[in-house]
């Protein structure tokens, strides 16, 4: 294997951190633009918004059931090219979403567990990919986690932009290309080279016991599962919510551009608007979760962000019109906060070779919340017709995951101790 040279490294790295954060924008947006769309398929394919939602259920449990062995196979063959599968697999199953025919529900479970399936790439792969090749992790992370709470954003704009433009096939088809295209301009680079991997660097700090690691092991697996049914059932549930809550706002944007722009508004852009605003505030803020995980104890960050996630989700149960905007926006900043500490713990105490199993083992807890993310909307919106129930249960969720975090050795200090870069980088493909 030939040695590459310094400025190889670094555009290895940046190269590296381009793509992961693509990556996550996309996997980001196709795991909520569902939640979008099915407000018009609904109406399209005349089904109950508790029924139409179910389609995505497979989706979500494959999303958490292939984790495992795509982290697996991350540790085992190459990053680069499983992330390749990844954009160009998850491209083709949303164009397939697409294009259904009318009605024909299994062929759109079928197109959707195949963006479930594929899309389970990436956060076993991309984010430990990430690590291995960053300088600052925590800073490299935060970059990557703005790339994800963007696809958010841009879930819910792009998504409601192309339904009210074309219709609800485009808003499948398009992104689909994007990432297929994606895909294609990774292949292409990592077989030049520019793209490559290299082994864990050793953090200079001491070891962790073997029973610290047994420890954190147990109290992530609840805080990790806790986390992932928050997270996914407030971004699942928010269009639908903001289709209720913010009628008055809506119809008086609506009122506005109907006088100065002598054109309808749209509803679901409108929607979409909201949501991009909640994911844009929280994906800044991520950037600055990340650099304070450079700086400050990891178990500060860890517990304050359930802590505070306690009222915040709470109150989007009981708000309207703008004020659950703002209130949804400080719930998302909280969620994410947590992120890059969280993926730094796991960095920390678990060994190298076993990186990508580890974060497997992470998104298959983080990603079965998924459906139970989607059984508890549905039960909820059955039962009583309305979602501020799913957000109280949440908020009860964030007690426990604050009472397990507060149980994390009080060892885990931040990633401020310098990483020793090993001297010899992993081979690429291309080599």
């Amino acid at each position: 294997m030939a040695r590459l040279d310094t400025n190889t490294e670094r555009l290895s790295g940046k190269a590296v951190l381009v793509y992961s954060s693509v990556g996550h924008l996309m996997f980001h947006f196709m795991g909520v633009f569902f939640f979008t769309i099915v407000l018009a398929l609904q109406i399209a394919w005349e089904m109950p918004y508790h029924d139409a939602i179910k389609m995505w259920a497979p989706a979500a449990a494959l999303t958490a059931a292939a984790a495992l062995p795509a982290g697996w196979l991350g540790d085992r063959w190459s990053a680069p090219g499983i992330m390749v599968v990844f954009f160009i697999g998850m491209g083709l199953s949303s164009i397939a979403a697409g294009l259904t025919p009318e009605r024909d529900i299994v062929w759109m479970t079928v197109a959707l567990a195949g963006i479930g399936l594929f899309g389970s790439i990436y956060h076993p792969v991309g984010i430990p990919w990430v690590m291995r090749t960053a300088d600052k992790q925590g800073e490299s992370l935060g970059i990557n986690g703005i790339f994800g709470s963007a696809g958010n954003a841009v879930a819910g704009l792009g998504v409601g932009g192309l339904i009210a433009l074309y219709d609800w096939r485009a808003a499948f088809i398009v992104p689909g290309a994007l990432s297929v295209l994606c895909g294609i301009a990774m292949l292409w680079h990592w077989k030049r080279g520019v793209v490559g991997d290299r082994p864990m660097p050793k953090s200079k700090e001491p070891p962790p016991s073997r029973g610290d690691m047994v420890k954190v092991f147990f109290i992530l697996m609840v805080t990790m599962f806790m986390a992932g049914v928050i997270y996914q059932a407030t971004q699942f549930a928010l269009p639908k919510l903001f289709e209720v809550r913010l009628v008055g706002s809506i119809g008086t944007l609506q009122s506005f551009f109907d006088r100065v722009m002598a054109s309808p508004g749209e509803t679901l852009f409108w929607i979409g608007v909201a949501v991009s605003a909640v994911y844009t505030i929280s994906g800044v803020m991520q950037y600055v979760a990340g650099r304070l995980a450079d700086r400050m104890p990891l178990k500060l960050i860890y517990v304050g962000s359930f802590a505070l996630q306690i009222l915040a989700v709470a109150m989007i149960g009981l708000l309207w019109e703008v004020p659950v905007v703002l209130t949804a926006m400080i719930g998302a900043v909280l969620m994410v906060t947590a992120l890059p500490a969280e993926s730094m713990m796991i960095g920390r105490y678990t060994p190298s070779q076993h990186l990508g199993l580890a974060f497997g083992s992470k998104f298959v807890l983080s990603f079965a919340a998924g459906p139970v993310a989607i059984w508890l909307i549905a039960q909820v919106n059955e039962a009583t017709g309305a979602l501020a129930w799913v957000f109280y249960i949440l908020a009860l969720l964030a007690g426990v995951a604050t009472i397990a975090a507060l149980l994390l050795p009080g060892s885990v200090s931040s990633a401020q101790a310098p990483l020793k870069v090993p001297a010899e980088p992993a081979p690429t493909a291309a080599e």
